[in-house]
């Protein structure tokens, strides 16, 4: 819904083909399609509250189905449990095409060729103009068409799917974190480091991109990010899931200045709920949803960002459209109805730096508070390495860096501070041979 009312204006007609068609998405590494899923209920719920009837639904569905939605995935059996739910309610109807793709990942055994997913089409000088040829690349991106009736399941055709996936409006996902260096950990040795070769070759189309000029890391994420941003039309809006650390770790800031620079940041949403704080299924790990406007190139001005903190979790498709009614309803920073959390808003001056620290705090109060002291407002913060002499790098005055960064700061705090702090990037050495702790603390 959020990633809707970025996207569409205010006052457009849901009960029209015309509305629907303005809203052409993809997912690039769409799994059973659980976001494309949610996209089409909502689109269907706005539908149904402008008075749409069932045989409008029905068409719309199809509409949908049939053009509006495009999923990628490596799993045949994700992408067959995709078709089953976008199609739920509505299996009477008979599809001519539904755009879903299983990508090859790996290598043929037919052709030798080793590919990476949805990655591939990095290489499509469609998607993006080379400054050099890639090895073991051809233009058509190697692909397979999920499709429906009575022979779904069966071995698919080869298509060409650039037309599905360019110039879409929305691009919405959930993209993997992996490390290039462990892509297909399942696979044998020399298919392994295939892949991790291709990985390798197709990170380097980022050249000259969004993220061309960034310090991205390893991972694959800034590829996914950097497919979608190229796909995307102008005033498109790209929507993903991602670690809450990333959008405040240092290793990202690059990323985050690139992306403040070519869209406004419409809503970062996270969870401070307890017990989920997660939006993907098998992770433990603190998340955020994102939701991105692409500038038009004469776009020149920047917007506040929206930042949504919720102290519960929705828990099925009916509350999550109660959430975004009460979201809605909050047009400055205040309270959502019904105890779902906090809506507030953080300056473009902050988000253009690469300043996404709000998502650090539940109340607007902490993040402006945080923001002075940074800024110096509210006096200069010191680093702890100043009261114990010493540095988390080398050189400078004789002080040695910290060795091991993952031992509980408080073990190298002195015994008569009592002080309990945690995390941190200045420890204190521990003198050798030395149990030096905080008296009567245990260690996390």
């Amino acid at each position: 819904g959020l990633t809707l009312e970025c996207a569409m204006p205010k006052d457009a007609d849901w009960t029209t083909c015309e509305t629907w068609k303005e809203c052409r998405m993809v997912d690039f590494a769409c799994g059973s399609g659980s976001l494309l899923i949610a996209m089409l209920t909502e689109m269907k719920r706005r539908a149904v509250a402008q008075g749409a009837d069932s045989h409008q639904i029905s068409k719309l569905q199809k509409l949908a189905v049939e053009e509006i939605i495009c999923g990628l995935d490596i799993n045949p059996v994700s992408l067959q449990l995709a078709a089953s739910q976008l199609t739920a309610g509505n299996m009477d109807v008979v599809y001519r095409r539904m755009c879903l793709y299983l990508m090859e990942y790996g290598t043929s055994p037919k052709t030798g060729r080793t590919s990476a997913g949805s990655l591939e089409l990095l290489a499509n000088s469609r998607i993006l103009e080379r400054k050099y040829e890639l090895k073991l690349e051809d233009e058509n991106s190697a692909s397979q068409r999920m499709q429906t009736g009575p022979n779904f399941g069966d071995k698919p055709e080869h298509e060409n799917i650039m037309n599905d996936v360019l110039n879409t409006r929305i691009a919405i996902m959930n993209p993997p974190f992996t490390n290039r260096s462990k892509m297909g950990e399942k696979f044998p040795s020399d298919e392994k480091k295939a892949l991790r070769r291709r990985g390798d070759a197709l990170f380097r189309c980022l050249e000259g991109t969004v993220l061309g000029n960034c310090d991205v890391g390893n991972t694959v994420h800034p590829m996914f990010i950097t497919l979608a941003d190229a796909c995307l039309v102008d005033n498109g809006v790209m929507a993903f899931v991602c670690p809450t650390i990333a959008l405040t770790a240092p290793s990202g800031l690059e990323e985050r200045i690139a992306l403040a620079s070519n869209y406004n940041v419409h809503t970062v949403l996270v969870s401070v709920a307890t017990g989920q704080r997660n939006m993907s299924n098998g992770t433990d790990i603190d998340e955020a949803l994102v939701v991105l406007s692409k500038k038009t190139p004469n776009e020149t001005f920047d917007l506040p960002t929206r930042v949504i903190m919720l102290d519960r979790f929705p828990a099925d498709l009916k509350e999550s459209s109660e959430l975004l009614e009460r979201i809605l309803e909050v047009e400055e920073t205040d309270i959502i109805r019904d105890g779902w959390g906090e809506v507030s808003w953080w300056p473009s001056e902050r988000i253009k730096v690469g300043d996404w620290g709000a998502v650090c705090f539940r109340q607007q109060k902490l993040r402006e508070f945080a923001n002075d002291c940074l800024t110096g407002l509210k006096g200069a913060l010191t680093p702890l390495a100043s009261d114990y002499g010493i540095s988390n790098s080398e050189g400078g005055g004789g002080e040695k860096p910290v060795e091991n960064w993952s031992k509980p700061l408080r073990q190298y705090l002195p015994k008569a501070s009592g002080q309990v702090l945690r995390g941190g990037p200045y420890l204190r050495q521990p003198k050798k041979n030395s149990t030096e702790t905080i008296s009567g603390q245990k260690h996390d």
